[in-house]
């Protein structure tokens, strides 16, 4: 299962169906989701693996649209936008 979205019973929103499908397009779409989702759904996907060292940036909201298989793209967006500090270590990026 790929979709990156809480599981719920109840009516969904157009904009959540295409959050959802966007993996189609190897994009990923992220509104107001706390960064430690928006994490995961790029560690399903990519061989490069993006931890949390700081349990602090859990919580953060990023709202904006990925490539999925860019992580590296993604973290760069975080280190200029966000101020999180990244390290890179073979195919970890822990950000702090």
């Amino acid at each position: 299962r790929q979709m990156c979205i809480r599981d719920r019973i109840g009516p969904v929103s157009t904009a959540e169906v295409l959050q959802a499908l966007a993996w189609r397009e190897k994009r990923m779409e992220f509104t107001v989701t706390p960064l430690a989702e928006a994490i995961a759904c790029f560690n399903r996907q990519n061989k490069i693996q993006i931890v949390i060292a700081d349990s602090s940036l859990t919580r953060r909201q990023v709202t904006g649209i990925c490539w999925v298989d860019d992580p590296a793209g993604f973290v760069r967006l975080l280190e200029t936008g966000f101020g999180i500090n990244a390290d890179y270590d073979g195919d970890t990026i822990v950000l702090r």
